[in-house]
């Protein structure tokens, strides 16, 4: 996936692409209130549900 098809949400840039094991693309992105924070991005639907439920774990981590 190259840098420009990317989406992102409106106020948000691309700082910088990452190098991953997943097999995902990552990404550096700044917010619109300036907070920085990492995007992976699926290339298909299936991978894209494993990331899902990445953040859900990772979400349960931080509580």
């Amino acid at each position: 996936m190259h840098f420009s098809e990317v989406s992102i949400f409106p106020e948000e840039t691309l700082l910088h692409r990452l190098s991953g094991l997943s097999g995902s693309s990552v990404y550096l992105v700044r917010s619109h209130s300036n907070a920085l924070f990492i995007r992976k991005v699926s290339k298909n639907i299936e991978a894209s549900f494993r990331l899902e439920q990445q953040f859900n774990k990772l979400l349960a981590f931080q509580k």
